[in-house]
């Protein structure tokens, strides 16, 4: 239910931005009083290029970096047609600026609503026990941003006897323990060194 929520609310701050550049684009004299306003004269831009970012920084596990660049992408692509759509289908008849109203706040709700639900969500749902052959990773756990990766390993200590074992990876450092070929087991830290070698 969250990402459906903060989905919409992206939108729907996307179609804010587009009725307020169709309103900006239209005759100067008829344009809403907030247009000259140096404050909320902004206030269309911030909310299709910046809450919508936070919003799908919540659903997606990407950097906010790589979320802004396709937010950026996504609303210049996108944002002409799903403000024609908005106005067809949702068009008040009192002007654009009452239009960009209705669909900021429509988009300010589901913002919050989303963003309530996603905080309150029960963590387990976003801590489950995940494996992906794809990946070298054994199974994964944690949540979204902190994940737990573990990793099977191979190798050889310092005098070049064969160990292998088992590590768990936070980040770039992790521990587990390897046994060498006696059956001795010994208790290492591990820290990445390169793709694939810690």
């Amino acid at each position: 239910m969250a990402t459906v929520l903060l989905i919409l609310a992206s939108l729907l701050f996307i179609v804010t931005f587009g009725i307020h550049a169709t309103i900006m684009a239209g005759d100067p004299l008829e344009r809403p009083a907030y247009t000259s306003h140096p404050i909320f004269g902004n206030i269309p831009a911030i909310t299709a290029f910046i809450l919508p970012v936070i919003a799908w920084s919540m659903v997606l596990d990407l950097h906010w970096v790589w979320i802004f660049i396709l937010n950026l992408f996504f609303g210049f692509l996108f944002s002409r047609w799903l403000t024609k759509g908005f106005i067809v289908r949702f068009a008040s008849g009192k002007g654009l600026g009452n239009d960009m109203l209705v669909a900021f706040i429509a988009g300010l709700i589901a913002f919050t609503i989303g963003t309530i639900i996603y905080l309150n969500r029960d963590k387990s749902e976003d801590s489950t026990y995940r494996q992906n052959s794809k990946f070298k990773y054994e199974h994964r756990t944690g949540t979204t941003g902190s994940y737990t990766y573990n990793y099977d390993v191979s190798g050889t200590d310092e005098d070049g006897n064969s160990v292998s074992g088992n590590i768990d990876m936070q980040g770039k450092y992790g521990n587990g323990t390897l046994t060498d070929d006696d059956g001795n087991e010994i208790e290492v830290n591990a820290e990445w060194v390169g793709s694939g070698q810690l």
